[in-house]
């Protein structure tokens, strides 16, 4: 009988005013430190996510193009644009058919500046005469984009289907 009133109050002593389980608090002193924790870490790395997160854009100056009317073709290059991160996002270059004909292209792209240069080619589908077209580059890695310079060099357009 001992061992039956013994194990009921185990059961019931939680219904008593003012008694503590030692578990349960050990579990929500770790639950409280960890939300702590995670919060400090949220905080301590939310400027770098919002940095690399921050859009940018070559144009202008910045956006430097070669080649736009070979074989005939009338291209433009308002535009590259990179937002995310530096590593794993990638710069797409908005390129504009002003011809009156649809056409296909290949370029050699290079970004430089801050002491890197990175440098890859691209090729589009058929961009349709008086469309514009955003073509996947490559990531910029690095540790920033600014101050780079991204040059396109057009190296064939065919005009056509």
């Amino acid at each position: 009988m001992i061992g039956t009133v013994a194990s009921t109050d185990a059961r019931f002593r939680d219904m008593v005013p003012g008694h503590r389980n030692p578990e349960d608090e050990i579990k929500t002193m770790r639950k409280t430190m960890m939300a702590a924790m995670l919060a400090g870490g949220f905080i301590t790395l939310a400027p770098q996510l919002a940095a690399a997160q921050a859009a940018y854009t070559w144009q202008g100056p910045t956006l430097l193009s070669s080649g736009n009317t070979m074989n005939g073709c009338r291209l433009r290059t308002p535009m590259a644009t990179h937002s995310g991160s530096l590593g794993l996002s990638n710069i797409f270059l908005t390129v504009s058919n002003t011809g009156s004909q649809p056409v296909r292209i290949t370029a050699n792209v290079e970004l430089s500046g801050n002491n890197s240069r990175k440098s890859g080619s691209i090729s589009s589908g058929l961009i349709p005469a008086g469309s514009q077209a955003a073509i996947q580059v490559f990531p910029p890695g690095g540790s920033t984009r600014d101050g780079t310079t991204l040059r396109v060099t057009f190296t064939s357009c065919v005009v056509g289907n």
